[in-house]
This record gives structure tokens, sequence and C-alpha cells, in this order.
């Protein structure tokens, strides 16, 4: 990365205090490149908020909306609030165990725009920034994106809440803007297993918020007017709310520094 740029990490987490406090651990401990770390918080009801802006992270919070809107978010803070480039989205049962991981996945974001993580079992491809899986299925437990392609894409749709489908469809579009250049199989999309690993604790998934989002889902890729291009919101109400939670963020990092 040119010096004056850093690598963007949001954590996306929920009521998993001390699974984010393992998170931040272990990026701290094998993170090399600058980087700038951000919390997206979706309603906890746990010590999240407050342990985290008392360890002097700043930290993005609001109801719990599901996991688009937390990782808009993210995604919000670190691309109208810093000049990261890459940006990478880390849930919070997901963290580095392997000095290099961050080059490497700096290196394939440059190469391939928008790479996921590939867990638990290895489709074609060698698993390197050159010739990375090829990936029908994939986890939204770590991905990188450039500033660039969201830019070209934008953000994950709003219309998902709770748990569910929602990053499948972001990756999606990612998919029908850079595949010509990907030149990969069809329906495959760049994935890499490389210095990160995940880990299942208790999660507060649902079979209903999921049977829903399926269904937002298949609407989406039957109507062949949604845009490639979404917002963070669907309407004005939608684009005050995340504003002001990124802008209340944003003031009580600047105080802390003050």
């Amino acid at each position: 990365m040119p010096a004056a740029e850093r690598l963007g990490i949001g954590i996306i987490t929920r009521n998993r205090v001390a699974t984010l406090q393992r998170c931040v651990a272990e990026i701290e401990r094998h993170t090399r490149v600058a980087f700038q770390l951000l919390i997206a918080d979706d309603g906890s009801t746990d010590d999240t908020v407050s342990w985290a802006r008392g360890a002097g992270i700043t930290t993005v919070t609001g109801p719990r909306r599901g996991c688009a809107w937390n990782k808009n978010r993210a995604l919000y803070f670190l691309l109208e609030h810093t000049g990261c480039d890459p940006i990478l989205l880390l849930e919070d049962d997901t963290w580095p165990v392997a000095a290099g991981w961050d080059a490497v996945w700096i290196a394939a974001a440059r190469r391939w725009q928008h790479v996921n993580y590939c867990y638990g079992y290895s489709p074609a491809g060698s698993g390197t920034v050159d010739d990375p899986y090829r990936g029908t299925a994939f986890g939204g437990h770590c991905t990188i994106t450039t500033r660039a392609a969201l830019d070209e894409v934008g953000y994950l749709d709003s219309r998902f809440t709770g748990y569910g489908c929602e990053h499948v469809e972001w990756t999606h579009r990612f998919r029908a803007r850079y595949e010509t250049s990907w030149a990969l199989p069809q329906y495959t999309v760049p994935c890499l297993d490389f210095g990160v690993r995940a880990t299942w604790p208790a999660s507060s998934f649902s079979e209903a918020e999921l049977a829903t989002n399926k269904a937002v889902f298949e609407r989406m890729r039957a109507d062949p007017a949604e845009p490639l291009r979404r917002e963070a919101w669907r309407n004005d109400g939608e684009r005050r709310r995340l504003q002001a939670e990124v802008t209340a963020a944003s003031s009580a990092a600047r105080s802390r520094s003050a």
C-alpha cells in the first residue's frame, strides 16, 4: 500500500464481548501493516460497547437491525470518515492466526477487488493471490474490498433484516461487475482461506429471519430492474438513521482524542 494509505478493519459484533476481545487481541498481535480499527455493534445488551470505547476503539452502534445494516455501519464509517483502502470486514468470531495474513489479503484485494473467506472445503484453485479458490459457496466471516469496487457496487441491501443471504447477494453484484475481468468459471467468485480462522460460538441465528431473507433474495434475483449499485439505505429515514449513528461514533472518537 502507498505510505499514506491504511487497511481499514471493521469488526462486526453483537452480544459477544469475550469473543470480540479475542478478535481484537489477535488482530493487534498478527497485523503488521498500518491499519484503522472500527467496531460495528448491532444493538448489544452486554458490555460490548462500554468495553470497546474504554479500549479506545471507535464504535458505531444502534438498535439491532441485522447483519446488512451492521456491516453498512462499518463500511459507511470507513468510506466516509477515513481514507482506508482496502476495507476488510471481520465477523467477531473470526480472527488472524498467522503473521503475513494482512499482506496476502491486501494483495488479493488489489488483484480481484472483492475477495471472500472460503472455509471448511477446498474448491478448484490453489488458494493463492493469483490462483484463488473458485468458490460457489463462501462465508461473510472475512471479506476484503477496494474503495474503487465499493464505488462501483455500493453497500449491502438494507431490505435484508436479521440474518441470512445479505452477504451472498452483495457478492453476486461484485461478480456481475467484475466477472469479465475475473475470467473465472461461471457462478464462482475469488476466495481465500489464508491466515484467518472462523470459530463457532453461540449465535443469535434465527430460522425465521433466514427464511424471510431468502424470500427477499429470490425476489431481487428475479427482478431485472434491480440496480447493480446500492446505497446503504432505501429512503431518507434510513439515511438519517445511519448517518446519525456514524456521526455519533465519529464525534465520540474525536472527543476521546481531544
